[in-house]
């Protein structure tokens, strides 16, 4: 039961810890039948002072607070509190797939694709190859599987191959990419490598190919692209076809080659006037409030958190809030006290100086956090930036992921800025692919000719990369991935002071990561 002398904190550990076990749980209570539900669809908060649990039904999300709740065999139960004199409910969650089985099911089952994968390569290179090694790489995530297939070749000529490849579908490219060099390094301070095989299928691939020709020449020249395909021939007893695999070799692709590509349509993002309910919302707290403008609609952030959703459907305004897109209401007469009091909680516990910053509404989007800052002054970053235009979460196609900020300097050179508040592996792999999109539109006047930054000269010359996070927030292999970029692309590293919620200084900045040419403001 809810022991009195038990701290919110560990009551919430503990029942969170319990639903981590299990992947599933099958709900029971007296108002419908049993309801299946993920562990990571359950949700449990203290909301004024009130421990609460949220998961959907078949009724919708509902939400109960618990008076007492007990683990009896293998299931939680959970007594709910009612107002007034009503009847409490009852929850029983009992377990359907423990999370270590499921976990090595997967385990398993990615382990026999990568195998399968090896003897593909280990065919591909020569009937004599030897297979020496096959696992899966480590998950930066704690009890997750790992994706990406490791794969070592042992050559008669005593030569080793490592092999790469994701064997999960709708695989990015900069994270095998950074993770294979990371690994590939680790390696060869023990042992020789002569190559490094990437493998990819489709848009992976090309993509992989991309990238490759974005690297320094030592690695280009290590690194071969495979491409998996399939092709159908004719068995003689069955006279039936059946489909074979083989790594099929794709030709490197120099720098220059990348700019003869067609430049995808690039779309001005106009500046349409604010709906008069968003700049009613926009008074309550003009100095934390932004607004970002989308083709059918707008969503208003509090210091980079979405809480407001503005549609335009049919000629009309349909508004929805909350900070939860699965949870988000309709805005009007009868919910006003509840948005008061989000906008107060929001003002309360999103707030460099809040005495709680272990609540949600503070952890929740700090990379949004942090672009809003510099949204409204990028000069903090670097004074030679021209504040306006300036362009966040900039979209160059219709897929998913967009660039953190677009921004111009007063030289005239295009900047590429990369935001991170936690180390990420792919910081520099993210923000040179952007390099490259961003590139090709300038090669192409693009930028020049939608007057994306009104009559200010773009220069002629390649944008530069920004990558910024607070100081320790890099990751720890950071200059190894970025001495793996060509130094064609030049590359700045900005560490941020770590309260950078109360205001943005830089710290230090880099762009020669052996040491050289460091820029310290400590």
């Amino acid at each position: 039961m809810l022991a009195q002398d038990t701290s919110r904190i560990e009551q919430l550990t503990e029942i969170q810890n319990h639903f981590a076990d299990c992947a599933e749980w099958l709900l029971s209570f007296s108002e419908t039948s049993d309801f299946a539900v993920e562990a990571r669809e359950i949700e449990i908060a203290w909301q004024n002072a009130k421990l609460v649990l949220s998961c959907p039904t078949m009724r919708g999300w509902q939400h109960w607070t618990i008076a007492a709740w007990e683990k009896v065999g293998e299931k939680l139960i959970f007594q709910t509190a009612r107002k007034l004199t009503s009847a409490s409910i009852i929850l029983e969650f009992t377990p359907r797939i423990p999370v270590e089985n499921l976990r090595e099911d997967v385990q398993k089952a990615r382990l026999l694709k990568a195998r399968e994968l090896a003897e593909l390569a280990r065919i591909t290179f020569s009937n004599w190859a030897k297979i020496e090694r096959v696992s899966l790489n480590q998950s930066n995530q704690r009890g997750k599987v790992g994706t990406i297939a490791r794969i070592l070749l042992a050559l008669p000529n005593a030569k080793t191959v490592a092999v790469c490849s994701s064997i999960i579908e709708k695989t990015d490219a900069g994270n095998l990419l950074s993770n294979s060099i990371l690994w590939l390094t680790k390696l060869e301070e023990r042992r020789k490598i002569s190559e490094l095989w990437l493998v990819g299928e489709g848009k992976s691939a090309d993509d992989l190919q991309k990238l490759h020709a974005l690297l320094r020449d030592g690695w280009r020249e290590k690194t071969k692209i495979y491409q998996r395909q399939t092709n159908s021939q004719r068995t003689d007893v069955q006279a039936e076809k059946e489909e074979t695999e083989f790594l099929e070799f794709i030709e490197p692709l120099r720098l220059t080659d990348l700019w003869t590509e067609k430049s995808k349509k690039l779309l001005h993002p106009k500046k349409a006037e604010l709906s008069e309910t968003a700049k009613t919302i926009l008074q309550l707290a003009p100095e934390a409030i932004d607004v970002l403008r989308s083709k059918h609609g707008e969503t208003l952030r509090f210091h980079g958190l979405p809480f407001v959703r503005i549609s335009e459907i049919l000629g009309g305004e349909q508004v929805w809030f909350g900070t939860d897109a699965r949870r988000k209401r309709n805005l009007n007469d009868a919910s006003m006290e509840d948005f008061s009091d989000l906008l107060e909680n929001l003002r309360e516990h999103r707030q460099s100086d809040t005495n709680d910053k272990l609540n949600a509404f503070y952890k929740a989007a700090s990379e949004s956090w942090l672009e809003s800052i510099l949204r409204r002054d990028v000069s903090r970053l670097d004074p030679n930036l021209v504040l306006a235009p300036l362009y966040s979460q900039f979209r160059l196609s219709n897929k998913k992921g967009a660039l953190d900020l677009l921004a111009l300097r007063t030289d005239g050179r295009l900047v590429v800025i990369e935001l991170k508040t936690t180390a990420d592996r792919e910081h520099v792999f993210q923000a040179v692919t952007y390099w490259q999109q961003i590139e090709v539109h300038r090669r192409c006047g693009n930028f020049q000719n939608l007057k994306l930054f009104g009559d200010l000269p773009i220069l002629d010359a390649p944008p530069l990369v920004y990558l910024v996070a607070p100081l320790m927030s890099f990751h720890r292999d950071f200059e190894v991935l970025a001495n793996a970029i060509t130094p064609e692309i030049e590359i700045w590293r900005f560490d941020l002071n770590e309260d950078w919620r109360g205001g943005i200084r830089v710290a230090r900045r880099r762009t020669n990561f052996r040491g050289q040419n460091d820029n310290l403001f400590l």
